[in-house]
């Protein structure tokens, strides 16, 4: 890779991470150049402007939220578990929550009550990545989900990741999370 794509990639490295931790409002131009030292002049050299710079964030945060999940279902899928059973477990697990914390974690569960403020290209990519996490719920069953069951499915994950965010004490929120994974585990897979 060039040094300009090097950059580039950092630069969205740190951009998607803060989008998902901070939301929309508090990515700056200014404070992610600054968090790669680099100049706020630097910033044209790579995007022509903040909405470009939330779009191609929006996406980089989206595809590492995925390949995290897709190495976290390979994994518990290697212990016997059935791979929507896999992916139900993780997502709804305090190693995620804190993933939530730190900009790792699901962007659509982190901002999706935000992103109707999104510029256009970047609301374009978060409505199709509802739809990409409906279609992976999908794959993901051994039985035939319907679109009906996968938003159905997709809204109870976010959800309840959403609420176990905001308690404050994370042995409540484990208990929730464990709570709604099993009876979505009994409700999805073994349903």
């Amino acid at each position: 890779m060039s040094k300009k794509a090097i950059t580039h990639q950092r630069i969205l490295d740190v951009a998607a991470s803060q989008l998902s931790r901070d939301g929309l409002d508090r990515v700056s131009v200014a404070k992610v150049m600054k968090a790669c030292g680099l100049t706020h002049g630097g910033f044209y050299a790579h995007f022509p402007d903040r909405d470009r710079l939330i779009a191609e964030a929006l996406s980089h945060a989206l595809e590492k939220a995925g390949e995290r999940q897709d190495r976290q279902v390979t994994t518990l899928t290697r212990s016997g578990m059935a791979p929507l059973e896999a992916f139900i477990t993780g997502y709804l697990s305090l190693r995620h929550l804190a993933a939530m914390d730190s900009g790792e974690g699901c962007i659509i569960a982190a901002q999706c009550a935000t992103f109707i403020h999104f510029p256009p290209e970047a609301m374009g990519i978060a409505a199709g990545s509802v739809k990409n996490f409906q279609r992976h719920l999908r794959a993901l069953s051994q039985y035939r989900l319907s679109e009906k069951q996968a938003f159905q499915l997709h809204s109870t994950l976010t959800g309840a990741l959403l609420l176990a965010r905001a308690l404050n004490d994370r042995n409540d929120a484990d208990e929730y999370l464990q709570q709604t994974a099993s009876e979505l585990i009994a409700a999805y897979v073994h349903g």
